[in-house]
Formats: structure tokens, C-alpha cells, sequence
């Protein structure tokens, strides 16, 4: 395989990361960016894909109960888990979202699920063509499923 340029390899390592976080293994991922399990494995340790992981674990729907949790505590005259100030925040941000900007973070989720479960298949499949047809299904889900986040974001860019 040629040397990569200095900018390939970052785009290499940050589609690694994501791909990471998204909860696939080295092996996978090696595969889907045509690298070594190798180089991978490096890239893991050295950029901590691990905390990133953490990091991007909480989902949409869990920061929507953070702050239901928080304004049902308010109300029962409990301690809310975040204060009324940062709820009243993120409330306000949500609001001022065009119509495209909110429905991205749903398609996110979405992704998320449709990926992993694609990459359930990949990593349980029982025999080589298996692994290598189901594979292909994500490597082709997430091409198109990146067009379409693309233009969504573009479009509420420009609104």
C-alpha cells in the first residue's frame, strides 16, 4: 500500500476514531479503511479512541430525560440533577433550530442504530462471505447515509 500524505492520515485516523465510537472493533475498521489491524491498534492507544467513546456516549434521548428528570425534581421541591439555568438553556437552543437542524440529531440516532446493528452482523457472522456480503451492506449504508447527512446539514447551514 503507498505512504499516505500527511492529510490522508488524519482523515484515516479520524474516520477510525468515529468509527470507533460508533462501537466497532479494530479488526472491522481495518477493513472498512483498507489499513492494517495494526495500525489501528495504534491509533487507538495513541488518540485514546476508548475516552472518546465515553465521551460520545450520552444520546439525544438521554438529555431530553436529564432535563425532564431535572424540572420533575424542580417541581417536587428536590435538587434537580442540572440547574434550572442550564435547562432553561438547552431548552432554548433546541427551540431556535430550524426545522433541518432538529431532525439531524434524530437521523443520528438513527444511523447510530442502523449501524451497530449492521456491525452486530459483521462481527457475528458465521462464516467469510457472510462477513464480507454484510461488510459491503454497511460500507454502502454509510456511504449513502453520509450524502444524506451531508445535504441536511448543508441545507440548515443555509437556512
Amino acid at each position: 500500500m503507498p505512504k499516505l500524505s500527511k492529510q490522508e492520515t488524519e482523515l484515516r485516523r479520524q474516520q477510525a476514531r468515529d468509527l470507533y465510537v460508533k462501537g466497532f472493533d479494530c479488526s472491522t475498521i481495518a477493513d472498512l479503511l483498507n489499513m492494517s489491524v495494526t495500525t489501528i491498534n495504534k491509533w487507538a492507544d495513541l488518540l485514546n479512541f476508548e475516552q472518546a467513546k465515553k465521551a460520545r456516549s450520552i444520546t439525544l434521548s438521554e438529555m431530553r430525560e436529564t432535563i425532564l428528570d431535572s424540572f420533575q425534581k424542580l417541581k417536587a421541591g428536590e435538587k434537580p440533577s442540572i440547574s434550572p439555568d442550564a435547562a432553561a438553556k438547552y431548552a432554548k437552543a433546541f427551540e431556535q433550530l430550524s426545522d433541518h437542524k432538529r431532525c439531524l440529531p434524530h437521523f443520528f440516532e438513527a444511523f447510530e442504530v442502523l449501524t451497530d446493528r449492521l456491525t452486530l452482523l459483521v462481527q457475528n457472522a458465521s462464516s467469510k462471505a457472510e462477513r464480507e456480503f454484510n461488510l459491503s451492506c454497511l460500507k454502502h449504508v454509510r456511504e449513502e447515509s453520509n450524502k444524506i447527512l451531508t445535504e441536511i446539514t448543508n441545507e440548515s447551514i443555509n437556512n
